[in-house]
């Protein structure tokens, strides 16, 4: 059965499968970003956090790379 949006097809079966096959494959490598991600305290509507929100784009940045 294909994966519906609204509808419409967005994937089918086969390439469902190999997406969530890949995510469970990884999924301690995307766990230990998570954790890097969540330790950095860059909460925007604290002006005192402006550093580590820097810190935030400078490590996406890194991770995204």
């Amino acid at each position: 059965m294909p994966i519906e949006t609204a509808g419409h097809k967005v994937v089918d079966d086969a390439t469902y499968k190999s997406i969530f096959k890949e995510i469970d494959d990884r999924q301690d490598e995307y766990v230990k970003i998570l954790k890097e991600a969540v330790a950095i305290r860059s909460v925007s509507a604290e002006p005192e956090r402006r550093a580590d929100c820097v810190q935030m784009v400078n490590w996406m940045k890194k991770v995204c790379s």
